[in-house]
Formats: structure tokens, sequence, C-alpha cells
């Protein structure tokens, strides 16, 4: 799976998670923004963007197990503030009730909607 980490590498690191159909791609200029006080992950879930293909459509608890795998991989170490859009929202969502140790927040970003955290480990 394709993974761009850039940035600052100190705790915590932001993980963007796209939306339905999206790639990395879209969060490119939030990218730029947040490497500039923090260490920040975007990646491809399999199928989409620079990620390999996908022969079976995967559920939403193999996304997240890929994605685990991925930030382990990659030694991507918590704790992570997890940022997702559309249906990458849930998919951060069930990051944190999968790995709750690893997950410092959760933020739902979303055109229009004032920005909040929907769980933090504070």
């Amino acid at each position: 799976m394709f993974l761009n980490c850039t940035g600052n590498a100190s705790d915590p690191t932001v993980i963007l998670e796209a939306g339905t159909g999206d790639s990395s791609e879209v969060w490119s200029s939030v990218q730029k923004q947040v490497e500039q006080f923090a260490h920040v992950c975007g990646y491809d879930r399999l199928g989409l963007g620079k990620s390999d293909k996908l022969a079976v459509a995967h559920t939403a608890d193999e996304i997240v197990a890929d994605l685990h795998q991925l930030l382990q991989a990659a030694r991507v170490n918590p704790p992570y503030v997890m940022v997702g859009h559309s249906i990458g929202g849930i998919y951060v969502r069930e990051y944190a009730a999968l790995y709750p140790t690893e997950v410092f927040e959760i933020r739902a970003a979303s055109r229009g909607e004032k920005e909040r955290p929907l769980y933090s480990a504070r």
C-alpha cells in the first residue's frame, strides 16, 4: 500500500483517511499545511490511487487491519490523531475501537462544519 509521511517526527502523528473512492491526493493541500507543525501521513487504501488493486472488496475491519499493518511496517509509531472524511470517518472510528491505546484523538473533516474532536484520550 502507498504511504506518504512528511513533517516533523514528533508525537502524535496525524493520519489522514480519505473518503469514498478518493486517494490520498485529496489531502495534499492539507498535508502540506499540517507538515509545518506535525508528522502527518496520508495513504491509499488497497484498490485506490498508488496502492495495489483489490481482488475482493474489504470490510471496514479488514481496511483498518490493512492500515494498522502498514503503519507498523513503516514504523510510524502511535499515538495517532486520526482524521477521516466521509467513509474515512467510519474507518478512523473503527481503528480507535480496535486499537484504542494507539489513538490520541479522532477528528471529522467535512466542508462547512465546525471542526470538532469526536474522541480524545485527553
